[in-house]
């Protein structure tokens, strides 16, 4: 799922992981690109791991993927304070696309909050909502994440959840999108794909921008009819879409269900962890191969030099060999030599020699040519 999860899915899977109510925290794991590992111990059910990955997904796991040996700052500060603490409550603010999870320590109760728009973010606070420190501080005109500022969200104009048929009118009347689609996507906050699906079930031409009172009846009966779709979650296979309903749009599709919409994303996004670590490991093997490959044709080269030098250095030595009484007699007429004359005279004396080449008396070296 590389899209940005909506605030309905949020709100879907919030209602089920208040299993995680009492939770223990284990350990705290932070991968890069703002993918927090919450390891908790679940009462009467074991060690499980929360995975908070704005502004993509969450969903709760038995499948811890690789984490960095060495963590960030911003990973032992949240270990410091959240290791054995217990999950009070995990909620959705209000039809933001944010979810807040509380902790109870010994002595202090912490907020974290995780924002699922635009880039995302991880913010952690204390029990007065004072931001202790944050994945990524960032400042806007009207709103700023900063350590030792209280916390404040961006909050849209209307909530879906709440949402009546006046407000409704309201809206479709006052905006100035250019079709109702993209109201009830961006305005609204649906995206795309819950406003496609309301024009679709209401029979309304999706490009229109003003609706009569019917339509916008017919709009807001389905919007109270979404609102109480029970979770059926699909895998939608040729679309590639997790969705926690079974919508009209993917009707004639191929599609997997699966009992809750947490064991839909566990399981597709599991498996897409798992085979991009394999794929990271062929590539490392590949790697590997080449490498040895490349030190095994190196190898092989110098054994051809040595083999070489080994076959010129016999061919000399039986050269040698074969000329054995030559040389020494050569030797020993030099040694007679020396005992009568200086290396100067010596030197003078085998000018034009037919085997002497030349004399190094500082080396005591004769060059003989055969």
């Amino acid at each position: 799922m590389q899209k940005n999860i909506s605030f309905i899915e949020i709100a879907c899977l919030v209602k089920e992981l208040q299993i995680l109510k009492d939770a223990k925290i284990d350990k705290v794991f932070l991968n890069p690109e703002q993918d927090l590992l919450l390891q908790v111990h679940l009462p009467n059910t074991g060690k499980k791991i929360l995975r908070l990955h704005p502004p993509h997904f969450f969903y709760l796991s038995e499948y811890r993927a690789d984490t960095p040996e060495k963590p960030s700052g911003f990973c032992m500060f949240l270990r410091k304070q959240l290791e054995n603490t217990r999950i009070k409550s995990i909620e959705q603010i209000n039809a933001e696309r944010i979810i807040a999870i509380t902790f109870q320590g010994k002595d202090e109760t912490f907020t974290l909050y995780t924002e699922y728009f635009s880039k995302g973010n991880i913010i952690f606070c204390n029990e007065k909502n004072i931001i202790l420190a944050a994945y990524d501080q960032q400042e806007w005109k009207d709103r700023t994440i900063k350590v030792d500022l209280e916390y404040q969200y961006p909050k849209k104009a209307t909530n879906f959840f709440t949402l009546k048929k006046e407000q409704l009118t309201e809206l479709i009347n006052d905006t100035d999108k250019e079709s109702i689609v993209k109201l009830l996507a961006l305005d609204l906050g649906l995206g795309g794909l819950y406003a496609e699906e309301l024009c679709l079930k209401a029979n309304i031409n999706k490009t229109k921008k003003q609706l009569s009172d019917n339509e916008i009846t017919a709009l807001y009966n389905e919007i109270k009819h979404l609102r109480s779709l029970p979770i059926k979650p699909f895998y939608v296979i040729d679309m590639n879409e997790l969705v926690p309903f079974d919508l009209a749009l993917f009707h004639e599709k191929q599609k997997k269900l699966y009992l809750t919409f947490n064991e839909l994303l566990d399981t597709e996004l599991t498996n897409i962890l798992l085979k991009h670590k394999q794929s990271e490991h062929s590539k490392k093997a590949s790697k590997k191969k080449d490498e040895v490959l490349k030190i095994m044709a190196q190898q092989e080269e110098h054994i051809g030099q040595i083999t070489k030098l080994i076959n010129e250095n016999q061919q000399k030595a039986e050269h040698i060999y074969n000329n054995y009484q030559l040389i020494d007699s050569i030797l020993k007429e030099m040694q007679k030599a020396r005992e009568k004359y200086s290396w100067k005279e010596i030197k003078e004396k085998v000018k034009g020699h037919k085997l002497i080449k030349s004399i190094n008396e500082k080396e005591n070296e004769i060059t003989v040519e055969i």
